[in-house]
């Protein structure tokens, strides 16, 4: 009887230490999710821009990086319809260093000539940006299951159309383990 209860109470307090875990870990990635790109960061993102979005940040020691998707600003002569906004001309994702002193540096200007964040920081600080990352794109895309929906489909067209990469970074695997995201096997190449 009183094995019970011991064993009982162990399951009860490590299911509470977990829930308390979760809730912290999802309310971080939240916080870190709605944030805006700052000002300071700004200088360090390639120009013109259309909008930005901030995916990720993370701070080490007196240091920040920030994960930032920046639409370029459409050259002038692009014709605009009437009534309408002109679209953006371009995305890419830069990777951006910021010191104590609130100065910037972009460490990939363009992450689509190598995306791996882990060649530009360590493993560690690459996985929480990835985290934040896919949390947010999973969060737009209306949840998990939508998301994990849309991977799938980019796989599926990847298969018919060479010039589709179907490449994901190790932190962005290992994001998307952490997640319950599943990919089908074989179905996408694995940079590191």
């Amino acid at each position: 009887m009183k094995i019970k209860r011991k064993v009982f109470a162990m399951a009860a307090a490590g299911s509470l230490l977990l829930l308390a875990i979760l809730t912290l870990f999802f309310l971080h990635l939240a916080r870190a999710s709605n944030e805006e790109v700052p000002a300071f960061v700004e200088p360090c993102l390639p120009q013109p821009i259309h909008t930005s979005k901030l995916w990720g940040t993370v701070a080490v020691e007196d240091a920040r990086y920030y994960l930032v998707g920046v639409f370029a600003q459409p050259p002038a002569s692009a014709p605009a319809e009437v009534g309408y906004d002109v679209e953006p001309a371009g995305y890419q994702e830069t990777l951006i260093y910021v010191d104590a002193q609130q100065q910037c540096r972009a460490l990939a200007p363009d992450l689509s000539a190598d995306p791996v964040l882990s060649h530009y920081l360590p493993v560690n600080l690459a996985r929480e940006l990835a985290l934040q990352s896919v949390t947010r794109a999973m969060q737009e895309a209306g949840g998990r299951d939508a998301y994990q929906q849309e991977l799938v489909e980019h796989l599926q067209q990847a298969a018919l159309d060479p010039s589709m990469p179907a490449e994901f970074a190790a932190e962005y695997v290992w994001a998307f383990e952490q997640l319950g995201i599943q990919l089908p096997p074989g179905s996408y190449k694995l940079l590191r």
